[in-house]
């Protein structure tokens, strides 16, 4: 993303920017990369993210800033979620509706997603008189949805044993939201992904 000063000045002379955001003022005659560029950034204007959001120059820096990259390294990987979480009308991450996992099923794991299902915190926020909020079964956290499903630690063996007979290894998730991500991107085969899905939404 660093692009130095003499390179800066290239791009505001070609494009005759003279302070003002590429993607809005770019020249149309100029033919080739920028001018995709310039086209890109009215797809994701589409999505509704913002141009500066991907890229956008610091002059107190002195070079290309985007909150989508690590050091001075593009990350695309982490625009490709951003754009899948704009397509969302729920703006909280991918959510596969499998159509061979039942529908209850899915809507009870949408909304632990969301921390909707009536555990004693959820339930205590809502007016409901509720003694005690800490999980009754390990005595060691709040009995939110995300502990009840994910962190209690029989909850947790459980996901345990399951990710060690699909032989996945090294994984801990922390949330609800944390495996439904990692099954999104667990694997290219979407019948595998699919399989993996059935398996721990039937767990949850």
């Amino acid at each position: 993303m660093t692009i130095l000063p003499s390179g800066q000045k290239v791009i505001n002379c070609l494009h005759g920017l003279s302070g003002r955001h590429w993607s809005v003022f770019g020249n149309y005659s100029i033919t080739g990369v920028w001018k995709n560029i310039i086209k890109s950034s009215r797809c994701l204007a589409n999505l509704n993210i913002d141009r500066n959001e991907v890229v956008s120059w610091n002059p107190e820096i002195n070079k290309w800033v985007s909150s989508f990259s690590y050091g001075d390294q593009f990350i695309v990987s982490l625009l490709r979620e951003r754009i899948e979480l704009a397509s969302h009308i729920v703006n909280d991450g991918p959510f596969d509706w499998c159509k061979v996992i039942p529908y209850k099923i899915l809507c009870f794991i949408w909304r632990a997603k969301q921390e909707r299902i009536p555990v004693a915190v959820a339930l205590s926020q809502r007016g409901v008189t509720i003694p005690v909020t800490i999980c009754s079964i390990c005595n060691a956290g709040e009995e939110t949805s995300d502990h009840a499903l994910i962190l209690c630690h029989i909850a947790k063996s459980v996901m345990e044993l399951l990710l060690s007979w699909c032989e996945i290894r090294g994984e801990c998730f922390t949330s609800v939201k944390d495996i439904v991500l990692f099954i999104s991107r667990w694997s290219r085969c979407r019948k595998k992904q699919s399989l993996l899905n059935v398996i721990l939404c039937r767990a949850l």
